[in-house]
């Protein structure tokens, strides 16, 4: 974290800095957001096939699949996450993030990361990717490290809670369009009743996704990583993304389900 204050330091006594929508700029860029929202579209589609088969019968239509592209609408996904990370950053800390992930260093974190989520889309690889996570040596310094990037990040925690939200946010939306009526108390129920189960899953697959994106980086690296993250801005910003995606995926779950509403009201038909 020094070194990024030292480096916004002198580009302040060499130039004028730049201005907050201009970091603002560089950091949606340095991170690849729009490369991000890409692969979570291609997980969407998938997702939606799924929901085709699971809960549709297969006979879902060409009409819910149309839907299914409005409602992964990459631009609206980009803003979102955009603007989320303007109202929950202040200037100087997304000047600071930007400089983190404009470095080798954090170009090498978003590619190797973003690598890693599309290849999990096999899921040969993420099979392979889970039993890699699984026999990996508990007593490693690289499995301390992994551990202690998801701790520092919250990461159980936070994308449990988001996904509670957004299973949440699907019912509702497939209620409103049955017109059955929603009871939110039981609902709620239900869902934290299996907080237990999706908390053990959640890590193992976070394991499983971490041992495989980050196995190129060096323990230097990886500490450097943790050290961004535990840093002022790095929690700012690691709350700014849970945020802006728990924003993006309640208002897509909500959509997808009044989809899936429509969908088993025209096969009733």
């Amino acid at each position: 974290m020094r070194r990024a204050g030292s480096v916004i330091a002198t580009a302040m006594l060499l130039g004028a800095p730049a201005s907050a929508e201009e970091s603002l700029d560089e950091l949606v860029g340095a991170m690849r957001l729009d490369e991000v929202v890409t692969i979570l579209v291609d997980e969407g589609r998938r997702y939606a096939a799924t929901l085709n088969t699971d809960m549709l019968d297969g006979d879902a239509g060409s009409y819910f699949f149309s839907r299914v592209d409005e409602i992964y609408a990459p631009d609206e996904m980009v803003q979102t996450m955009r603007d989320t990370i303007r109202e929950e950053l202040n200037p100087v800390q997304i000047s600071e993030a930007a400089v983190f992930f404009s470095s080798d260093l954090g170009q090498t974190i978003i590619s190797l990361e973003n690598s890693a989520r599309r290849a999990l889309g096999d899921p040969a690889v993420e099979e392979m990717a889970q039993e890699n996570a699984k026999t990996m040596d508990r007593d490693s310094d690289r499995f301390h490290l992994i551990e202690e990037y998801i701790e520092v990040n919250d990461l159980v925690v936070r994308n449990v809670e988001g996904t509670l939200s957004s299973d949440f946010s699907f019912f509702q939306g497939m209620a409103s369009i049955q017109d059955t009526g929603s009871d939110d108390r039981t609902l709620l129920a239900e869902l934290f009743s299996q907080r237990e189960e999706m908390e053990s899953d959640t890590r193992e697959w976070l394991h499983g996704f971490l041992v495989l994106a980050y196995q190129p980086l060096t323990d230097v690296q990886m500490r450097e990583n943790i050290a961004f993250s535990a840093s002022e801005t790095g929690q700012a910003l690691n709350q700014a993304l849970f945020v802006g995606f728990d924003r993006v995926y309640d208002r897509i779950s909500y959509e997808l389900g009044e989809a899936v509403g429509f969908a088993m009201q025209s096969s009733d038909l």
